[in-house]
């Protein structure tokens, strides 16, 4: 049966407010926090071949939830902002953990974000420049960092179009381009232009869910939204990128201790 969501084994840890992320076909399920409220530390890692997970020895030096992770072009975790304990305490660190080289563990940057994000999106664009986009606390600012010209640090670059919506938006990159959809359901597209980058509205979502997740699947071309907090907060939108002029609705999974993944044709 295709088309179809079925269940795959469960996370080693129960974990809620995390990220993850797709780095050479495996999935990394980064930070959270327990049913107590308690931030996670650990990461672990799922293989899609033989369905396992395995959590890697090496946690974030900061336990950390609500953060943005994004995949730079060596294939290396940023895991970005976030919540780091259960007062509210919100960080602007930013760790980064090398898929290749494991044994370093995460590593603090030596820049941080200008200001403290939680529920921010993240990306990277086609020069291997990394973003934070938006979040709880900054609306639709946009702050950028380059891995291979380190030293200027975080900048911050043109704000989103959209004022309202981008607080705890999901990201996804995609094929060199950065999609943001909003809780307003404004979905706005980040292309590099030489050495800026021009922000356009691009389609509408049906549904305005917050705290959802975004991916993007290689493959067919698909962008999907998972989930989020609103009436109807199990669906899960799909569009065709570049032009996702129909935004339908396909099945549902929310992903907690368990997790789901989408049989396709």
């Amino acid at each position: 049966e295709t088309n179809t969501w079925e269940f795959v084994a469960p996370m080693e840890t129960p974990r809620a407010w995390f990220n993850a992320i797709n780095v050479d076909g495996f999935i990394y399920a980064v930070g959270g926090s327990h049913s107590s409220g308690s931030q996670i530390g650990s990461i672990e890692r799922y293989n899609p071949y033989n369905d396992t997970w395995k959590t890697s020895k090496h946690e974030l030096n900061l336990p950390r939830n609500e953060l943005g992770l994004a995949k730079g072009v060596d294939n290396k975790i940023y895991a970005i902002g976030g919540t780091i304990d259960a007062s509210g305490e919100k960080t602007s660190t930013v760790e980064v953990f090398d898929t290749h080289n494991p044994s370093l563990g995460w590593q603090l940057l030596p820049h941080s974000l200008s200001s403290p994000r939680t529920f921010l999106g993240a990306g990277t664009d086609k020069l291997g420049r990394i973003y934070a986009i938006g979040g709880l606390e900054n609306s639709n600012t946009v702050e950028r960092f380059d891995p291979s010209n380190p030293e200027p640090g975080w900048q911050s670059i043109p704000n989103l179009n959209t004022e309202i919506g981008v607080t705890r938006a999901s990201a996804t990159a995609f094929d060199g381009s950065i999609f943001i959809m909003g809780e307003s359901g404004v979905v706005e597209v980040g292309t590099v232009e030489v050495n800026d980058i021009l922000w356009t509205n691009h389609s509408n979502l049906q549904d305005t869910a917050q705290y959802s997740a975004a991916a993007h699947d290689n493959v067919k071309g698909y962008l999907y939204k998972f989930g989020g907090v609103s009436e109807r907060d199990k669906r899960v939108y799909t569009g065709i990128k570049p032009e996702p002029s129909t935004l339908g609705i396909l099945g549902a999974g929310l992903i907690g201790a368990s997790a789901r993944r989408r049989k396709n044709n």
